[in-house]
């Protein structure tokens, strides 16, 4: 989800599940078709999640790099409830963020790498995820995204 305003300033919601149930699963059919790596012709090979994330990183780079202005929530979900990596709680109360000072982008790869090491290592449940727990992400993002806007008074984000 993507909100913009009218000088090309734009707030990216990302939301990635990174419940080991899921990513179990995803590694034990993986294991079963002999998928040790992703060949780069094959068009439906399971990544692992290492494999997602970098993805994630590299599209998350690219979006940062298309526009100075452009802001980024990433939130994550496990099996024990949903967790706004960046920005941290701290982060918000002192108003920093990537396109008003405060922040770096060298600093938000490493708040989201230790954010998604301690959702993934904090969890000992392996039980199913429920879709509350997405649904809970997405609630926090858009009432993220509704405080950004309203911090914006002068400026209203678009969807």
């Amino acid at each position: 989800m993507t909100l913009s305003d009218e000088d090309g300033r734009s707030l990216l919601i990302l939301v990635l599940d990174a419940s080991q149930s899921f990513w179990g699963r995803r590694e034990a059919l993986r294991q079963k078709n002999g998928l040790q790596v992703i060949p780069s012709t094959a068009r439906r090979a399971l990544a692992t999640f290492q494999e997602t994330l970098e993805v994630v990183m590299v599209f998350l780079q690219s979006y940062l790099m298309l526009n100075r202005m452009n802001e980024i929530a990433f939130l994550a979900v496990n099996e024990e409830g949903s967790s706004m990596i960046y920005p941290t709680e701290q982060m918000v109360r002192e108003g920093m963020s990537l396109s008003g000072g405060g922040a770096s982008g060298k600093g938000f790869f490493r708040c989201v790498e230790e954010g998604i090491k301690k959702m993934t290592t904090h969890s000992d449940k392996v039980e199913e995820m429920s879709r509350g727990t997405i649904s809970n992400a997405l609630g926090m993002g858009l009432c993220y995204a509704n405080r950004i806007q309203g911090e914006m008074a002068g400026k209203p984000l678009q969807v």
